[in-house]
């Protein structure tokens, strides 16, 4: 966007070569047809006198005939000369500002002398406010004009960067949080950013909750897994004891003993697991390391 305001600047200088539009064009050709009905044009022709206050009338007709013209008050022929140069096609008709007075033209019209017809081009010159000189200067200079969109751009930019990057590294520090076991949901992040962050921050904080959720009835299955299964373990020791008091030792009852040691010992280490992973991440919390000083600080007097 940036760089199609530089490339369509230099196009609202009124100091080039333009053309005219189709509204202008026609208010141009409806001068031309009062100027002719007026006997404006014929005027001009036959040397009339062109007085100083004319140029305060709005736009006013000058006829050029084979580089003789005809009607320009003498601040304007040097103008009109340097437009001549340039806009010579009646059927594209251009137009340009020199300082306060503005050129457009040509355009054909045909007057009588005797048996023919002579073709005379007629420009219509205004006069109106002139360019500020400090907008002229800035138009001559691009380097100027380039840094001048980027002082009013950067800080924009770097206000558009700093709502977008911020909450992306709230959203990182939060990812990298629930890799370190904290399934904690921040619900800070749904305040920041942009509306689409927001969005993502919401539905990341839902994904912490549901991995939350997960992870807990997995503990519980395993610790109740683990409870569930002392159950029977401790009847099978209890009719084991039963067996070898009424039978004595066996072959049978060592076999069957030591397979119940194991599936003791089995059932324990799933309970201290079940028991770990349970309060793995619900101890975590993040807070400030003030804190922590402060308090051995405060107990230390």
């Amino acid at each position: 966007m940036l760089l199609a305001i530089i490339f369509s600047l230099p196009y609202w200088d009124a100091r080039i070569y333009s053309n005219i539009q189709t509204n202008e064009l026609s208010s141009y050709r409806k001068a031309l047809t009062r100027s002719i009905r007026n006997n404006k044009i014929s005027q001009i022709v036959s040397a009339a006198t062109v007085l100083p206050l004319d140029k305060f009338d709005g736009m006013h007709p000058v006829v050029v005939y084979e580089n003789d013209i005809m009607g320009a008050l003498p601040d304007e022929i040097e103008p009109i000369k340097t437009f001549m140069n340039r806009s010579t096609n009646p059927l594209i008709p251009l137009k340009k500002t020199f300082y306060d007075i503005q050129v457009a033209g040509p355009f054909m019209v045909y007057l009588s002398a005797g048996d023919e017809d002579i073709p005379y081009h007629v420009y219509f010159l205004a006069h109106v406010n002139a360019q500020k000189e400090i907008i002229s200067f800035i138009f001559d200079r691009p380097h100027i004009l380039i840094f001048i969109i980027m002082l009013i751009s950067t800080p924009i930019l770097w206000v558009l960067s700093h709502s977008i990057g911020q909450p992306l590294k709230h959203l990182q520090s939060a990812a990298n949080a629930i890799a370190l076991g904290n399934f904690k949901s921040d619900k800070t992040l749904e305040t920041k950013g942009t509306r689409e962050l927001r969005q993502v921050e919401r539905s990341f904080n839902r994904m912490t909750e549901a991995l939350d959720n997960i992870i807990s009835n997995h503990q519980s299955l395993l610790s109740s897994i683990s409870h569930e299964l002392r159950t029977p373990l401790t009847c099978l020791q209890l009719a084991l004891a039963l067996l070898r008091r009424k039978n004595g030792e066996s072959s049978e009852t060592a076999r069957i003993e030591k397979e119940a040691k194991r599936l003791e010992i089995m059932i324990n280490d799933l309970l201290l697991v079940s028991r770990k992973q349970l309060h793995s991440h619900t101890l975590r919390d993040i807070f400030p390391l003030d804190e922590l000083w402060r308090r051995h600080f405060r107990d230390g007097i």
